[in-house]
Parts: structure tokens; sequence; C-alpha cells
């Protein structure tokens, strides 16, 4: 092997180490924070039962007027005039 590759294989193996020994001895306030604390939760679990029980007045899409409605036209495109052209559009 030559002297580049035995550098680079050393210093590969330094690296997973040193990212190794880091992800392993990471402080434990960090997991502390994906745990909610109970009233907390609680709070959540109860805005999401909320949610669930949300009952909507459909009443409208069975409105006359509502069901009247229709898209406006789109505009012609005939009306539309064109700008100046383009100065640096290559010719």
């Amino acid at each position: 092997m030559d002297k580049q590759k035995i550098i680079l294989i050393v210093l590969a193996v330094i690296l997973a180490g040193g990212g190794l020994y880091f992800y392993q001895n990471r402080s434990p306030e960090s997991s502390e924070n994906v745990i909610p604390d109970d009233n907390e939760f609680k709070t959540k679990l109860a805005e999401l039962q909320r949610l669930r029980d949300l009952k909507l007045d459909t009443s409208i899409f069975r409105d006359k007027f509502f069901q009247s409605l229709r898209l406006p036209e789109k505009p012609s495109e005939e009306t539309i005039t064109p700008g100046r052209s383009n100065p640096f559009l290559l010719p």
C-alpha cells in the first residue's frame, strides 16, 4: 500500500472513532427534551380531542344560492397586448 492510502485509512478510523465517542457521550439533557412532561402531554391530547370532535356546518353547500354559483369566465387573450421585446434575448 502506498503512503496516501494508509494516511486516508488512519484518518477515517480516527473520524469514525471520534464520531462514535461523541454519539455515545452526548448529554442526557438532550434526550430529556424529547419526552414532554405530563401536563404538556395532557394539554396537547385535549387539543387533539377537541379537533377530533369538531363538527362543521355543511348546510351552506346545500343552499340554492351557493349551488347557483359558477366559475368566472377566463379573460380573452386577444385583449392582452404584448410588451416590448426582450433586449437581453440572444438572436
